[in-house]
């Protein structure tokens, strides 16, 4: 009897350890693929997934983040076609500008072929008639238009008006274009020049209308002083010198 157990003992040890032996198998078999175990069929291991590395944070990464970087590619396309459209609308200006000229020239030409069609032969096309001013030495010179700077009195700011200064053109006869080249000393000494006039037309001499603007702005101001009474006066539409 107890060798009899004793038999039974040796066999449930050796299938326990058996056991044992089959299930770390097992485990061995699952960590290293294509390996097969007594009993067990061979596992084969699937290879991860692969996933495109742009889309990787749309598709693994929290919710908050894949609608983030969602909105920034769309930012971006929108980006995109606003300077495309950009850039085609300053195409089609460019575009608009050439066929505006091109139309010009276009005139032009077919003018000077007219006039050269309608010329009868052996007449030469006429002169240009571009004025030029004269220069010193010619007949209509006058000096150069120029203002002078610090007139000391308002005797010599009339004389610069009336018959010019130091050689230079009187200012009554300078050309819209010469009065631009000193627009703000003329208009500064101007409002000086039209009321010196405005009292010439009512009987003064040009000596008595520049006394009788002394004797109202003061004959002991400057000429700058008594020019920015004036001018503010006229702004004013008030008359003192009537």
């Amino acid at each position: 009897t107890s060798s009899a157990k004793q038999q039974v003992t040796k066999a449930s040890t050796k299938n326990s350890a058996s056991r044992t032996n089959n299930a770390k198998s097992a485990v061995a078999g699952v960590s290293a693929p294509g390996k097969s175990v007594a009993g067990l069929p061979a596992v084969r291991m699937l290879p991860a997934p692969t996933v495109n590395p742009v889309f990787a944070p749309m598709a693994f990464g929290p919710p908050g983040a894949r609608l983030v970087n969602a909105g920034a590619v769309f930012a971006e396309l929108d980006s995109i076609k606003e300077r495309v459209e950009d850039l085609r609308e300053m195409v089609l200006q460019s575009d608009r500008r050439q066929m505006r000229f091109m139309d010009g020239m276009n005139k032009i030409v077919r003018q000077i072929q007219m006039q050269h069609a309608m010329r009868p032969p052996g007449i030469p096309p006429p002169k240009s008639r571009v004025h030029k001013e004269p220069q010193p030495g010619d007949p209509g010179y006058q000096g150069d238009a120029n203002l002078s700077k610090m007139p000391k009195d308002l005797r010599t700011l009339w004389r610069e008006y009336q018959f010019g200064l130091d050689g230079n053109k009187p200012a009554k006869d300078f050309t819209p274009q010469e009065r631009g080249h000193v627009k703000c000393i003329y208009c500064r000494r101007k409002v000086f020049w039209d009321a010196v006039q405005m009292l010439i037309a009512k009987g003064f001499t040009w000596e008595t209308a520049v006394d009788r603007i002394l004797t109202v702005y003061g004959s002991r101001h400057s000429v700058s002083k008594i020019l920015h009474e004036l001018r503010k006066d006229r702004l004013a539409k008030i008359d003192r010198l009537s």
